[in-house]
């Protein structure tokens, strides 16, 4: 079954990354020209850990990410007005919890498929027509083609 997913942030390759686990050939289309960089600080716990686990990303993540002291809140001073020691996080978590850096998780995730799963680039879907068969797609850039599912 042929895949389309649309944006390869976060989601987009971690759901290519299982679809093709399982058979599915994924295809990503991405307005970007290329991986996305930078971005927030990502608390990295629940789901998501559990997942990480499973594609056998902890290691890396926990090499590249942070291990938070304090949470604080401030005024528009920048002064501290609140706050408590960030390893409550950790306690409630049973130990799987990580602060990282969004592009880091984007590029981990993006490593698995990489050269597995073919992503269109600086490209945004322009058109989809249904019919009973498939899904007929047509790209900004690239040449229009047909699938099965897209998200």
């Amino acid at each position: 079954m042929k895949v389309l997913i649309s944006g390869a942030g976060i989601a987009g390759p971690a759901l290519a990354y299982w679809l093709s686990q399982y058979g599915f050939r994924p295809t990503l289309v991405e307005a970007a020209p290329r991986l996305r960089t930078g971005g927030y600080i990502v608390d990295f716990w629940g789901s998501g850990y559990v997942i990480a686990d499973r594609m056998s990303l902890l290691p890396v993540i926990h090499s590249q990410g942070y291990r938070l002291q304090d949470v604080r809140v401030v005024n528009d001073c920048g002064e501290t007005v609140s706050g408590f020691p960030a390893d409550a996080f950790s306690r409630v978590t049973d130990g799987h919890y990580i602060s990282v850096a969004r592009g880091d998780l984007a590029a981990l995730i993006y490593s698995k498929i990489d050269g597995k799963v073919e992503t269109l680039f600086g490209d945004t879907i322009s058109a989809l027509d249904q019919n009973a068969s498939c899904i007929h797609v047509s790209f900004e850039r690239s040449p229009a083609r047909d699938f099965d599912l897209v998200i």
